[in-house]
């Protein structure tokens, strides 16, 4: 069994016109995402910064990961989980960091 160092790294502004567009949350978010979006209120940053995180991801994963909506990010004990990882993703460590209006995602993982 072969284990693989995997990376992405994504920046993207909170005031991104894309990232404001009606019913972006629907297009990106999965229905768990939905249901903390719902309640957050600070919406344009939740959705900017779920939005470099599965960028992030992609970059790290691709091309086997397909949708945005495929991905579920969770926020646990100030730490962001993707929790729907598929199991060839053997550990994967997120980071986020913003400084105004840009957040930077960093993923480092390993995969099978």
């Amino acid at each position: 069994m072969s284990f693989k160092l995997i990376h992405g790294i994504d920046v993207t502004q909170i005031n991104r016109p894309e990232l404001n567009q009606p019913n972006i949350a629907n297009r990106i978010l999965s229905q768990e995402e939905l249901s903390y979006f719902n309640d957050d209120n600070d919406k344009q940053k939740f959705i900017a910064v779920r939005w470099a995180i599965k960028e992030a991801i992609f970059k790290a994963v691709s091309p086997d990961i397909i949708g945005l909506r495929d991905i579920t990010i969770i926020k646990s004990n100030n730490v962001y989980v993707w929790i729907n990882k598929p199991s060839w993703v053997k550990q994967l460590i997120i980071s986020t960091s913003n400084e105004h209006d840009v957040i930077i995602a960093s993923v480092f993982g390993i995969r099978e």
